[in-house]
């Protein structure tokens, strides 16, 4: 959690708009380098609100944030570092299909 876990805990510290109450945690911690290889983390919020992540140096590249409501959820791919050919997408799904045919996508450009 020391470098990469700092994105997606902000992300859930700006979806719910307060800091979260507790917070459980389990890394592994790569041999030779003595650093945390792989996290994964709950972050309990006021209201009986979760965040769940994952984050790791070792594992296959991917940058996603979901977030998920009672009526619709939201999708970001790559939010966190996008570089500048690359987009942030951006999938809303009311939940109203199983196979996310009716999510609208949007693109959204890298800002400096």
């Amino acid at each position: 959690l020391y470098d990469l876990g700092v994105c997606p805990i902000a992300a859930a510290r700006m979806v719910f708009g307060v800091e979260p109450e507790r917070v459980f945690a389990v890394s592994d911690f790569d041999p030779g380098f003595g650093i945390d290889r792989l996290t994964s983390a709950v972050l309990l919020f006021p209201g009986g609100h979760q965040a769940t992540l994952t984050v790791s140096t070792q594992l296959a590249l991917r940058h996603n944030v979901d977030i998920f409501g009672t009526r619709k959820s939201i999708s970001l791919s790559n939010p966190f570092n996008p570089t500048p050919d690359d987009h942030c997408r951006i999938v809303l799904d009311d939940g109203s299909k199983l196979a996310a045919s009716a999510a609208e996508t949007r693109l959204v450009a890298p800002a400096d």
